[in-house]
């Protein structure tokens, strides 16, 4: 098996498989209501929606890394690192899962062309999934805290 398969093999068991943690993105995402998806569970906190368009922001940064397109645009201060509740609803819950899930297609299309990763860029995308678990963990605290 090559480096590659092994990192989408990973990634795939978080999106979509049974992760040795608990639940996977799919699992945890699938009877997340519109109304659930973007009501925030109290005054400073982020909504699910806000929480999954950041995380496709970021997988977009290591996207444009394994693809060489850099990385000059993808600062934590972009306005879509954490875009605004109003400008996600007014796309919609199912074009932000949808968005989530290109993301999902396209980190394993571009480690398909990989023959191999720098250590930067094997830390990198360590730290994506690191982070995607981070999050998820937080989309089943803001369920908890909504239901």
């Amino acid at each position: 098996m090559n480096i590659s398969t092994e990192w989408i093999k990973r990634l795939d068991r978080i999106y979509q498989g049974e992760p040795w943690f608990g639940e996977s993105f799919q699992a945890k995402l699938k009877n997340v209501s519109e109304a659930q998806a973007f009501q925030r569970p109290a005054a400073n906190a982020h909504s699910i929606a806000e929480i999954v368009a950041h995380m496709t922001f970021r997988r977009k940064a290591i996207i444009a890394q394994l693809v060489g397109d850099g990385q000059e645009e993808f600062t934590s201060t972009h306005p879509d690192n954490w875009p605004a509740l109003e400008t996600l609803k007014s796309k919609g819950w199912k074009h932000v899962l949808q968005s989530f899930a290109v993301t999902q297609e396209a980190l394993a299309s571009a480690l398909m062309n990989q023959s191999s990763l720098t250590p930067d860029l094997a830390e990198a995308l360590n730290g994506t999934m690191e982070h995607d678990i981070y999050h998820l963990g937080q989309i089943g605290f803001v369920k908890k805290l909504l239901a």
